[in-house]
């Protein structure tokens, strides 16, 4: 090593050690820190609500829902019959997230180019954004397991592209006013 390299490096020891205000910050802080940042933060596991709106009322779609439900992050709770329905729940906080499942899912699925919309409740950036990946990625794995499916009964490999996609669309809650300077004069 270079010899002015550590004469530095001995400069601050012996500084280090003089002074026992910047002694106490060397040994005490990474000690907080390692308290601080070490504890486990409480992760929720699953979203406490889903709504589903199914429009399809097919195998399919219950084989998609049933793949939500084995990736053990969303509960599905609500079976709604409208989009009022569900947004109702999303707006009462009821629910985070919706899936909307379109009455032509099963042909689509056919043809390779189904899509399906997650509506998640945007006020709660983290849960969102959580969300948001995991139903990419359920989305994701399932066309994969479909692809797979039909690779083996036909005998020969799949297209590229997946027969699924997840939409999906983030709704925020509205701020309540914080007073009478933006509101307009009466």
């Amino acid at each position: 090593m270079n010899s002015r390299l550590m004469s530095i490096i001995r400069k601050e020891f012996v500084q280090i050690f003089r002074d026992p205000r910047t002694l106490a910050l060397v040994i005490v802080m990474p000690i907080m820190q390692l308290f601080l940042l070490a504890m486990p933060q409480p992760v929720t596991s699953a979203i406490s609500g889903m709504a589903v709106l199914d429009q399809s009322q097919t195998p399919q779609s219950r084989e998609l829902l049933d793949a939500f439900r084995a990736a053990d992050y969303f509960k599905i709770e609500y079976s709604v019959g409208s989009q009022q329905e569900y947004q109702a729940l999303i707006e009462a906080g009821d629910v985070r997230v919706a899936l909307v499942i379109p009455p032509d899912y099963d042909q689509r699925l056919l043809e390779g180019n189904a899509k399906v919309l997650m509506v998640l409740d945007g006020s709660d950036a983290s849960i969102g954004a959580t969300a948001l990946s995991t139903s990419k990625l359920i989305g994701q794995s399932f066309a994969t397991k479909i692809l797979t499916e039909q690779a083996v009964l036909t005998g020969r490999a799949a297209t590229i592209t997946p027969p699924l996609e997840v939409r999906t669309q983030v709704w925020y809650k509205p701020r309540p006013r914080l007073g009478l300077l933006h509101d307009p004069p009466a």
